[in-house]
């Protein structure tokens, strides 16, 4: 009587991420591994028979990957089945990059931990997790893990590079010689292109330099200059004579 011999294998996602840092596919190795459950079905029809059939597996209800193999006739096939998927929010912080884990519901998950560069990254009071940058930015592969369950991400790896720019503004009208005129000052901090505070910034100043028509250049700095968030900053200066250029 043709038999079909049904295996279900139960992967450790959790070592087989880590180690070959690639999805789970029908090529794996299953030498030396014991099916979590073998059936044996018997048939009537003769081999050469070709015969549609459907196989329910109720047992497999907890999120995870499992390899069924069917082996039957000499021959054999495989299929790779998935139950859950978590995949990550990543946003870049002055701390690093902040990773937010959720299900395939989209439902944040604030206990799950993730694996990377062979240490594990546990979250904080916020369900957030945070990686440190890096000296050679590039993608990297991460392993999401919440409970037993593990999913296989990549994320791009970047370097801290920070990048300071200004808004500067004086009324032309207001340069008169031996006068008071106001600079308006409106700074903005990148951190990888992207907006961070400027309460990062320690021992900010502003140099102001003047030239007059001979080419006699005088600098003023103006030390511990206060930035807001919300506002310019401002300041006075008094206007030299024979101005030529003035820089800030």
């Amino acid at each position: 009587v043709p038999t079909l011999i049904v295996k279900v294998y139960e992967i450790n996602t959790f070592n087989y991420y880590r180690q070959n840092q690639t999805d789970v596919n029908t090529d794996i190795n299953l030498d030396g591994l014991v099916a979590n459950q073998e059936k044996t079905h018997e048939y009537p029809e003769p081999p050469l028979r070709r015969v549609s059939r459907r196989f329910v597996f109720p047992e497999l209800t907890k999120p995870g990957v499992y390899v069924i193999d069917f082996i039957g006739n000499g021959q054999s096939s495989r299929a790779v089945i998935r139950k859950g998927q978590l995949r990550h929010l990543v946003r870049t912080t002055t701390a690093g990059h902040v990773f937010t884990v959720l299900d395939e519901q989209n439902q944040k998950l604030p206990k799950a931990t993730l694996w990377f560069g062979g240490r594990e990254y546990t979250p904080n009071d916020k369900g957030e997790i945070v990686v440190p940058f890096t000296s050679t930015p590039q993608r990297q592969a991460i392993v999401l893990q919440h409970g037993d369950f593990c999913s296989l991400d990549f994320f791009q790896h970047q370097a801290e590079e920070y990048s300071l720019a200004a808004g500067i503004y004086v009324d032309r009208e207001s340069l008169l010689r031996r006068q008071k005129a106001l600079v308006v000052v409106r700074p903005q901090l990148d951190l990888n292109g992207i907006p961070v505070t400027l309460s990062v910034l320690e021992d900010v100043r502003l140099v102001i330099t003047s030239t007059d028509h001979d080419g006699v250049a005088t600098a003023k700095e103006v030390s511990d200059f206060k930035l807001f968030e919300d506002r310019e900053a401002t300041v006075e200066f008094q206007v030299p004579q024979r101005l030529s250029q003035i820089r800030f």
